[in-house]
């Protein structure tokens, strides 16, 4: 399930409990590598990201159908949704060596198992081969709306809309020109435009086009 919209998280997370199955947030991955150069204070840049990169060790485990993220054996599932460290998931992400450690993890959560997975790269480079794409997407306003509520929520900041369309923008573009794994639609992905639409309406969408597509 590849995203350009804040609450793809919530949707996959929900439709995987409406169709028990497990849920993967690849982007929590990113976060938390990023996170470490963050709180280690070292600059981001391809020789630090060489150097450092057998220094992070991330993993997935679940409490009751809730994803937590480790990285270095810390539980950093609250930290890793801070603003800045979304903007860090972006700027790690450019790097091959990054991407090639992550997708390996990736790969191996799903070994045997059904998964819904979310992430920028999933359709296209994660598993090219999956049962069902979807591509959400939304309007950069509608989604700058949705990040602030978001921080608020969660940071207790109001960050004016002005500039979270500006790093949505930004986002979108350094995932979107990067020269590995960079954010474009699947070929046989369903495109979902999620602007004008509730979550709950999302949800149903989505199970709809799930439906249609395998045998539930």
């Amino acid at each position: 399930m590849d995203h350009v919209l804040q609450e793809n998280g919530v949707l996959a997370k929900r439709l995987a409990e409406r169709l028990n199955i497990s849920y993967i947030d690849t982007g929590a991955m990113y976060r938390a590598a990023g996170l470490y150069f963050y709180q280690n204070n070292i600059e981001l840049n391809e020789e630090n990201v060489k150097k450092y990169i057998d220094n992070i060790n991330i993993d997935i485990y679940y409490i009751n159908n809730d994803m937590k993220t480790l990285l270095n054996g810390e539980d950093v599932s609250i930290k890793i949704r801070e603003n800045e460290i979304s903007k860090m998931a972006s700027a790690i992400g450019v790097y091959s060596i990054v991407r090639s450690k992550l997708v390996d993890l990736q790969r191996k959560m799903s070994y045997s198992k059904s998964v819904i997975m979310d992430g920028r790269d999933i359709g296209t480079v994660v598993f090219p081969n999956a049962d069902v794409k979807i591509f959400l997407t939304a309007s950069t306003e509608q989604r700058a709306i949705r990040r602030q509520k978001d921080i608020v929520k969660k940071e207790g900041k109001l960050i004016d809309l002005k500039t979270l369309e500006e790093e949505l923008d930004q986002r979108d573009c350094n995932d979107m020109s990067r020269s590995c794994s960079p954010l474009k639609m699947a070929d046989d992905a369903v495109l979902l435009d999620t602007t004008s639409i509730s979550i709950e309406e999302m949800i149903d969408e989505a199970y709809k086009i799930v439906k249609e597509r395998i045998d539930l």
